[in-house]
């Protein structure tokens, strides 16, 4: 008997419960909270959208860069050796130009050299002078 009152019992719980759940989805205060959980899943439907297109023009942008890289690379390569000949090209500018300042000291050198062995020696009269004309 205790069994058959426990039984009826559970049975008399789902009952109700299964009534209770019942009204409780026909009332309008679900009925509002439902339409307002359907408004919001139509919005985040549309995000999602909205999310998925921007995505795929991401995609679009990053493969038309990534494309745009790889074309840019050859010429990259092509700056580097460039910079790199521009830079031996201006050490051998430095060279030169210091070779060319050490030429003009010792030009100057010798033409003040020079100078100090004019105005040292007497000037020489043993050029032959030519008769005077009458």
């Amino acid at each position: 008997m205790e069994r058959h009152r426990a039984a009826l019992v559970v049975g008399l719980l789902a009952a109700v419960t299964i009534w209770g759940c019942a009204q409780h989805g026909s009332s309008p205060s679900a009925q509002n909270k439902i339409r307002l959980l359907e408004e919001e899943l139509a919005s985040l439907q549309q995000q999602a959208n909205a999310l998925r297109k921007e995505l795929k023009e991401a995609k679009g942008e990053r493969e038309r860069l990534t494309a745009e890289v790889q074309q840019l690379r050859p010429l990259l390569r092509q700056l580097e050796d460039v910079q790199q000949q521009l830079t031996q090209r201006t050490q051998e500018r430095d060279a030169a130009l210091t070779q060319l300042q050490q030429l003009r000291k010792g030009v100057r050198e010798l033409v003040q050299q020079l100078e100090t062995l004019a105005t040292d020696q007497p000037p020489d009269n043993t050029q032959a002078r030519l008769p005077a004309q009458p």
